[in-house]
This record gives C-alpha cells, structure tokens and sequence, in this order.
C-alpha cells in the first residue's frame, strides 16, 4: 500500500492540516529537554579527566536519550498525518525538522 500516490484513501481528511500544526507546535517540546542537554554537556567537559566523568557520561547519555524523544516528536506526528491524507511535503518538511533537531544532540568534537 502506497499511502504518497493516492492508493488508499484517508482516513479523516479534514485532520491533516491540524496534524500537521500540531507537528509544526512539537517542535517547541524539544526547548526543555535542550536546556537539560546543554548543563549535561557542560557538567560532563568539566568533569573530563576526573573521578565523576563516568557517571557524568551516564547522566548525558540518559539526558541525550529523553531529548531524542523529544525530538523525533515532529517525525511521529508527520507518519501519523499520512494516514489522514498529509501531503508528501508537509511530511518532508516535518521529517527535516526533526532531522535537525536531533542533528543538535550530537557530542562536539572537544568532549569526545
């Protein structure tokens, strides 16, 4: 089933448009979960080299792993909205959205 050229109908039109809003509004659930990442990331490059840089991994990893949650929001929003007849490029666009904010969890090069 090809749910991008019409080989199956939707199941409520007229939920598209608010799907996609709502995936457009997920984005800003990723604002807190970033805050927390960012003293995580901070508490971690000043315990490098220490005692605690270990448990400071783990708490960065678990930090990390809730934010990803957060940010693949837009892209769970989007394959939902293809049910409901969301056309292929606010799904694109919903799906780069989260493409981008995962790119923001990644580990910079100095803490590695």
């Amino acid at each position: 089933v090809c749910v991008f050229f019409g080989a199956s109908e939707p199941l409520i039109p007229v939920l598209a448009i608010p799907l996609f809003i709502a995936g457009i509004g997920s984005m800003f659930v990723s604002l807190k979960p970033f805050g927390a990442y960012k003293r995580a990331l901070t508490a971690t490059q000043a315990a490098l080299d220490t005692p605690e840089e270990p448990a400071a991994w783990l708490k960065l990893a678990a930090v990390r792993r809730l934010a990803f949650l957060a940010a693949g929001l837009p892209a769970w929003i989007a394959a939902i909205a293809v049910l409901f007849g969301l056309h292929p490029l606010p799904v694109c666009l919903l799906a780069f959205a989260s493409a981008v904010l995962l790119y923001l969890y990644r580990i910079p090069a100095l803490s590695r």
